[in-house]
């Protein structure tokens, strides 16, 4: 992407060429007084406000409808990214590839955001899963018992995947249902070898093959999908585990090679 154009990264300055402000990191008011291109960008549900001082833009975002009470507007600026692409787990293919005699456990659980679907849906399983079920985050779902020792790191952590290599499924749920939002967990999930349950945005099997994971949004109820995971045989847990992961002629793993962004730069 960089071989005729290389960015210099400021923060403070005149010399300011684009801007990339984002939900978190936005000081821009700060330090830019200068009227200049931006970049918006945000791994959440939602979008940075605009800026006053831009005279064209470009929006990367993670979800593919225009967040609610925004001036966005879905147009040849905006760009539909998922979060998932940035996961170092997108091109390194599964990582521990243990059948599941071999995994001692069952379930693993590690979340910091106490949803309550997702908490309802950890304590279903721990129900049905005594003492097979393990929570390695902020949230137990109000099973204290299940608890073992937070992972460290970052969301990308190899220490979570190497956790999760014991597991047989780790619950990868999003914590909104928003169209287009499929973060990293699905893939956190598949890097250990485990078999990921989701429940989040219906586009999903637009990017993973269906049968290579089980989507928790497809039964009729949540208790018939905890009664159907804990009905799985090692053989049968060994079948889904051997299914190709990601929809055939699938995009994303090469989404950073120059050869696909070849020409987005012009946007701006």
């Amino acid at each position: 992407m960089c071989d005729k154009w290389v960015p210099v990264w400021k923060n403070e300055g005149e010399d300011i060429d684009v801007v990339v402000r984002s939900s978190f990191l936005d000081q821009q008011a700060a330090w830019n007084t200068k009227p200049c291109r931006y970049i918006y960008w945000s791994g959440e549900t939602y979008l940075p406000p605009q800026s006053d001082l831009a005279t064209d833009h470009l929006v990367i975002s993670t979800t593919l409808d225009v967040p609610e009470n925004t001036d966005y507007k879905r147009d040849q600026n905006y760009i539909y990214v998922p979060f998932f692409v940035f996961s170092p787990y997108l091109s390194s293919g599964k990582l521990f590839d243990t059948p599941a005699n071999q995994r001692p456990h069952f379930l693993a659980y590690c979340h910091s955001n106490p949803i309550e679907y997702r908490e309802t849906v950890f304590r279903k399983m721990c129900e049905r899963r005594p003492g097979e079920c393990h929570a390695m985050g902020v949230c137990d779902g109000g099973v204290p018992e299940s608890r073992r020792d937070n992972i460290p790191g970052h969301w990308d952590s190899i220490d979570l995947v190497k956790a999760y290599s014991q597991y047989k499924f780790v619950l990868a749920m999003e914590n909104k249902q928003v169209e287009g939002y499929i973060t990293e967990k699905i893939l956190n999930a598949y890097a250990a070898g485990a078999i990921p349950i989701y429940s989040g945005s219906s586009t999903v099997s637009t990017f993973f093959n269906h049968e290579a994971y089980i989507n928790m949004d497809d039964f009729v109820s949540m208790q018939a999908c905890v009664e159907y995971v804990c009905s799985l045989t090692d053989k049968q847990i060994d079948e889904i585990q051997a299914k190709p992961f990601f929809k055939e002629n699938f995009l994303y793993t090469n989404f950073f090679d120059p050869g696909v962004l070849n020409g987005e730069k012009e946007r701006l």
